[in-house]
């Protein structure tokens, strides 16, 4: 029913956000989940096991996406960082991609020690933080690490 002539429609109420399952908008639930963790001083740590725990049973939120969504950061700026460090160690450019990176977060591959060192890197988490308990980061050839290398990298990866 309109309202009448000079007079503006009343919104329906909104739905609290504690309750918005994260099926219907995982992006906007961990927006939210994040936005809060910041004003509390969480640590992104902090931050993706919350997003992990609320939005992994109804969306199917991997840890490595809880992560990324913990940061704020999409896809496409997660692959320029690794693509990044790899221009700062002199390699040449991988063929990662937010398709590639996608498929890690919805399970349907796993990452290769060479990667998960590099999301490590970008994550600054350790490989089962990411989700990835029994892989091992350490057997990567790779050329001096720069002094911003994270300590995860630095003791576990490169050390």
């Amino acid at each position: 029913m309109a309202a009448p002539s000079g007079e503006r429609a009343t919104p329906p109420p909104a739905v609290p956000s504690s309750i918005v399952p994260c099926a219907q908008s995982e992006a906007g639930r961990a927006r939210e989940i994040r936005a809060r963790g910041l004003v509390a001083g969480l640590t992104p740590a902090q931050v993706a096991e919350t997003i992990h725990d609320e939005c992994g049973p109804v969306a199917g939120t991997s840890w490595i996406r809880a992560y990324r969504l913990a940061l704020g950061v999409s896809l496409a700026d997660v692959v320029a960082q690794v693509r990044a460090w790899y221009a700062s160690e002199g390699r040449a450019m991988p063929r990662f991609s937010e398709t590639l990176l996608s498929a890690y977060e919805s399970g349907q591959k796993r990452p290769g020690p060479e990667y998960l060192h590099y999301l490590c890197a970008v994550y600054r988490a350790e490989p089962s933080d990411l989700g990835f308990p029994d892989l091992r980061v350490g057997l990567i050839p790779v050329m001096p690490r720069p002094k911003t290398m994270t300590t995860c990298c630095a003791v576990r990866c490169c050390g």
